[in-house]
């Protein structure tokens, strides 16, 4: 896990996780919103060396596939951020991020500062699902927003564009410390490059037959089909594999969430109905 400090001067060059057969970094990118990145003073992410864009693009130059978190709702964010989110995790070629609400945990500057305000939630379970009371949106705006956002990010079309973009226009190299090692072990090579075939066919069956949306086995099948073709290497063939069956698990969480989340409303709102007060009707005369 790590910042965009990372990218910095040279720095990749010397990073002792290339040796290491590292494939992937987890970076708190946090948001493409410079004013939330100097309010929440994460000041690592807008030192010199370059847009955010251009620092995430020099890690996956030098061979690691990058993962990000992504926060919605801090107080310079407005319902524009939306759209700036979807639109740097695009760009970005990040086919994995993780987007969540901001929270104010407590003993935290944030928590005192929100308490001050009058903006902190102090329900056990908010039903916004973040105590934190935004400043530029309604907490509705927030929270369906930020939904929308993981929705449009794991549908397969958005999903699998990205990871196209990185493996097949990129053409990342994963595994690149093991792949170096196995050149000059032929019989290693053979064994491990057997053993990544193996697996991704054995996740590939699985999901053919695990997957109940014929619609998305058919996409799975359309991709695999695609780098098959365009870059057969075991290595990525058992990437696409396992990219597949972690697109199914966000797909999959993403549904349980959206409909938990109208059952919570639903909730909410027949106890609202509940708690108003009850006015008996005037009778009338017949």
């Amino acid at each position: 896990m790590g910042s965009l400090r990372f990218s910095f001067g040279g720095m990749l060059a010397q990073a002792p996780c290339f040796n290491a057969n590292f494939a992937t970094v987890f970076i708190g990118i946090e948001t493409p919103n410079e004013a939330s990145l100097r309010e929440t003073k994460k000041f690592q992410n807008l030192r010199k060396g370059g847009t955010m864009l251009d620092k995430v693009h020099a890690i996956q130059r030098a061979g690691l596939e990058v993962w990000s978190g992504m926060i919605l709702g801090f107080d310079n964010d407005d319902t524009g951020i939306f759209e700036s989110q979807r639109r740097f995790i695009r760009e970005a070629r990040i086919v994995n991020a993780l987007v969540n609400m901001l929270v104010a945990i407590p003993k935290t500057p944030l928590y005192a500062r929100l308490m001050r305000e009058g903006r902190f939630d102090t329900a056990d379970e908010p039903i916004y699902g973040t105590n934190v009371i935004p400043l530029k949106m309604t907490r509705t705006e927030l929270r369906d927003g930020a939904f929308a956002v993981m929705r449009d990010l794991y549908l397969p079309e958005a999903y699998f564009d990205r990871l196209d973009a990185l493996y097949l226009e990129l053409r990342l190299k994963p595994e690149q410390a093991r792949m170096r090692y196995l050149q000059g072990h032929p019989g290693k090579w053979l064994r491990i490059n057997a053993l990544f075939l193996a697996q991704a066919i054995g996740v590939f069956l699985r999901l053919m037959w695990g997957v109940p949306d014929a619609t998305l086995r058919r996409e799975y099948r359309k991709r695999l089909w695609r780098v098959l073709r365009l870059r057969p290497e075991p290595v990525v063939l058992r990437l696409y594999a396992l990219k597949c069956a972690i697109h199914y698990h966000l797909h999959t969480m993403i549904w349980h969430r959206r409909n938990l989340g109208m059952g919570v409303e639903i909730q909410w709102k027949a106890q609202e109905i509940a708690d108003q007060p009850i006015t008996p009707r005037r009778r009338t005369a017949p």
